[in-house]
């Protein structure tokens, strides 16, 4: 029976304490949402640099005090220098991009902030995120519940060399900016593909887009930017947690590194149905959009190139990285993406996240509540409240908002992420445009190469995606207490999980194919093993959310003419030196969901932690790698071993393991193939995916 908190319960009554069935709102898609790129639940400390034997432990981090002014084209921002490790890089912290969404505004579409006429001190640091659930075990132990509404700002981190090659340009040449260096606007707005009819998406890039700040930028020595979305299910995550810390990359990637806060939740995807531009959807993807129109029109005031842009997506970051590839308004404004555990192709015969019908039951829930509404809201709703439920879920309080989240995921078990509209309309502003009477964006073999063409992507799991998740289905099973579970509450789990993401006239299919060695359809105790379900279980969950999604996108993107670089971090975690409650600590069969961002990103270096120095190399190879492929396409090192394109005839990829790199051929894999068919993208005709 399913209890109002989602949890899943055997009988009603008879469920033991320590074995409780989640339902998988926390992510499906949110089960990605409770990693929130919080793997860990360390605050970032300070670092020390040891020498000891040859070994180098983390280095000082630190602030110099020197603070460095550069002008945008909202006005001129004050950052500050930091040492990291050997090297410098200049921090600007919560940088506005965007006007606050509050009031009236809080379901809109984002508008470029007003420009400010005094310098914006952008040198500490402070705690603000956009209005999220507060964490549970797996996150951060200050990770509180918060309501912030103004919150789209971001934190920009510059290698000072790139810093100091644009103050010296600048002191030798005039500000006009040369031709063909930058764009004069962000993207001309004749060039600008229209969705439908859709002259309101139009008219808002043009509105947004804004003059580029002036600067006279060396095309050739001009940085390339990474622009980070950071994870969290669509639901939790902001620039503030350490694994986002931009310094790490900027200083040993070489690249400017932008990361921008995004709304999440209701107020990042409620859509009122109405196809209005006060509540269109997907404003966290519109937040995102803007974020990178500000990068690209202030480029040149931080040495970089305004044409190298560069998405590096995390978790639910990197689905939508992958949806701003599908956008026909997002793919104009950067070149290449690296989407790291994540893809919009999630298998199931379901969307991911809640629709309109279950929206309307996040504002009953609300709207209930009189003490949520000011008394005439409360009168009005009582009087009308099916016309009034976009009014009542702007009166309402976002604490209130976020707090009612866990009961309407209760009620639907989805929770919300990225919707799509129908694109039959000449009033339609949607971000994700479909066909007429279809309910998703479908590429095909026959129309990628208009969505994929000249981008470069790389795209990548961890060898064990799927434990992670497991684990937060269902609480205190793991590998080592496998065999202790009553082997018919086993096969009801694996049930469970199957049924959650397909329907029943699919359960035996995919049954035999994930567990058919191990559990017959006429005795349900028939086990070999249960360790060995558990660990099937946890490669369904792989699969279903991370694995198979992003083999299709790089099916796709290769069929449509992208470079794509394929994958994989096999690494044992278990052997690095993690504090106590740390949830990487203990025994993992591989390496689990977001490791291959804490090396990409640099968070090992920021730990006082003796993680050895093949964690330290293997982080500082992987950072080298994404600023390679940020400023050439190709994540290419002269001293690994080439890292060859994924091919459809020929599927290559990078295993990374332990600071090596080897280049592996993808057998057929029939598992993806199976669940791609049962799966609601079976119309998508990748044939030779399916």
């Amino acid at each position: 029976m399913r209890t109002a908190a989602g949890v899943w319960s055997l009988d009603g009554t008879s469920m033991p304490s320590a074995m409780r069935f989640r339902g998988l709102h926390t992510y499906a898609p949110a089960l990605i949402a409770t990693a929130v790129g919080v793997t860990v639940l360390v605050t970032l400390s300070v670092l020390h640099r040891k020498a000891e034997s040859g070994h180098a432990k983390a280095h000082e981090s630190r602030s110099i005090k020197e603070n460095f002014t550069v002008s945008t084209n909202l006005g001129s921002i004050e950052g500050v220098m930091l040492q990291v490790l050997d090297r410098r890089v200049v921090a600007f912290y919560g940088v506005p991009y965007a006007r606050p969404p509050v009031g009236p505004h809080r379901y809109s579409m984002p508008q470029r902030h007003a420009p400010w006429k005094a310098t914006y001190n952008a040198t500490e640091k402070e705690d603000v995120r956009c209005a999220q659930v507060a964490g549970g075990e797996y996150f951060e132990p200050h990770s509180n519940a918060s309501a912030e509404e103004d919150c789209l700002n971001m934190d920009i981190f510059v290698p000072s060399k790139a810093y100091d090659h644009t103050s010296k340009r600048r002191r030798l040449m005039s500000t006009e900016a040369i031709e063909g260096s930058v764009l004069s606007r962000v993207v001309a707005v004749d060039r600008i593909p229209r969705v439908a009819n859709s002259w309101r998406t139009t008219a808002w890039i043009k509105e947004t887009a804004g003059v580029e700040a002036s600067g006279k930028v060396d095309l050739l020595a001009a940085g390339s930017i990474v622009v980070v979305l950071h994870g969290g299910g669509f639901r939790k995550g902001s620039n503030c947690h350490p694994l986002y810390d931009g310094r790490w990359l900027a200083a040993f990637g070489d690249v400017v590194v932008a990361v921008p806060n995004y709304r999440l939740g209701p107020l990042g995807f409620l859509g009122a149905g109405e196809r209005k531009p006060d509540a269109p959807g997907n404003q966290g993807l519109w937040d995102q959009l803007l974020a990178m129109q500000w990068v690209r029109a202030n480029a040149a005031s931080f040495g970089a190139n305004s044409r190298k842009i560069t998405l590096l997506g995390v978790d639910s970051g990197a689905i939508s990285a992958g949806l701003h590839l599908l956008s026909p308004l997002s793919r104009q404004f950067f070149e290449r993406a690296v989407l790291a555990g994540g893809s919009p192709f999630i298998m199931s015969r379901y969307s991911a996240f809640a629709e309109l019908d279950e929206l309307q039951e996040l504002a009953a829930t609300v709207c209930d509540d009189p003490s949520a509404l000011p008394p005439a809201m409360v009168e009005e709703e009582e009087q009308a409240p099916k016309k009034t439920s976009m009014a009542c879920l702007r009166a309402a309080t976002a604490e209130h908002i976020v707090e009612n989240l866990d009961e309407f995921n209760g009620v639907s078990a989805r929770s919300f992420g990225p919707i799509y509209g129908a694109n039959d309309s000449a009033e339609d502003d949607f971000f994700l445009p479909t066909a007429a009477g279809d309910s998703y964006l479908l590429p095909d073999e026959e129309g990628v190469g208009g969505i994929f063409g000249g981008k470069a992507l790389v795209i990548g799991y961890t060898s064990n995606e799927g434990e992670y998740f497991l684990r937060q289905f269902v609480d205190r099973w793991d590998l080592e207490s496998a065999d202790n579970l009553p082997r018919p509450l086993v096969r009801l789990l694996l049930d469970r999980l199957v049924l959650h993401f397909f329907g029943e006239d699919q359960l035996s299919n995919l049954r035999a194919l994930y567990f058919g060695d191990l559990v017959s359809d006429n005795d349900s105790s028939s086990f070999t093993s249960a360790a060995d379900a558990y660990l099937q279980a946890a490669s369904f969950l792989g699969d279903v959310l991370v694995k198979c999604p992003a083999r299709m996108m790089a099916e796709l993107a290769s069929a449509g003419g992208a470079n794509v670089y394929l994958y994989e971090l096999d690494y044992n975690v278990n052997s690095l030196a993690l504090d106590e409650g740390d949830p990487l600590r203990g025994r993992w069969s591989g390496a689990p969901h977001y490791t291959d961002a804490l090396f990409m990103l640099g968070f090992f270096l920021g730990r006082d932690l003796d993680t050895g120095n093949h964690a330290l190399a293997t982080s500082r190879r992987m950072m080298g790698k994404v600023g390679a492929f940020a400023r050439t396409g190709i994540p290419d090192r002269t001293r690994d071993v080439p890292w060859p394109l994924y091919r459809r005839h020929r599927r290559e990829m990078a295993s990374i393991s332990f600071n090596r790199l080897r280049i592996n051929s993808l057998p057929d894999d029939k598992r993806c193939r199976g669940l791609a068919w049962n799966s609601r993208w079976n119309k998508m005709r990748v044939t030779t995916f399916m």
